[in-house]
């Protein structure tokens, strides 16, 4: 598997199980992407690839419910992501061809307010609110 076009992973996190959804992880790199994977007994398929960042993207985290996604990296860009189970998937081949997109996942909320890059990210327990750490020196 070419994970990130053969580009750092800079992290990589599980969905919490949710009923009747297969076990999704989701990985962050260099290459400015989010992926989203599906993972059963050993064995990973790719699923979908979420590209609104213009920078690498340096963290990734799954909320406490395992309902959102979020992603943030030195584009300084906090993006929350959900999955449209209406919407079909396009017939769009991965960038480095490791098959098309299986999944939609859809830009919930972008939300901007640090000035440099964003390095780590926590989800509270309610799914309501996100912290996160910058190389600006804050904490929003």
């Amino acid at each position: 598997i070419s994970w990130h076009a053969k580009e750092a992973i800079f992290s990589i996190d599980f969905q919490p199980k949710i009923t009747n959804q297969p076990t999704r992880i989701a990985t962050a790199g260099l290459d400015n992407n989010v992926r989203i994977w599906e993972y059963k007994k050993n064995e990973i398929r790719f699923l979908s690839n979420l590209s609104r960042h213009d920078k690498a993207v340096n963290i990734v985290r799954f909320s406490k419910s395992g309902l959102y996604l979020a992603s943030a990296g030195d584009d300084a860009t906090i993006i929350v992501w959900k999955m449209n189970e209406k919407e079909e998937a396009p017939n769009i081949f991965d960038p480095d061809n490791i098959g098309k997109n299986v999944e939609v996942w859809c830009a919930a909320k972008i939300l901007r307010g640090h000035l440099e890059d964003i390095n780590d990210l926590s989800w509270s327990s309610d799914d309501q609110h996100i912290v996160t750490g910058s190389v600006d020196h804050t904490a929003i």
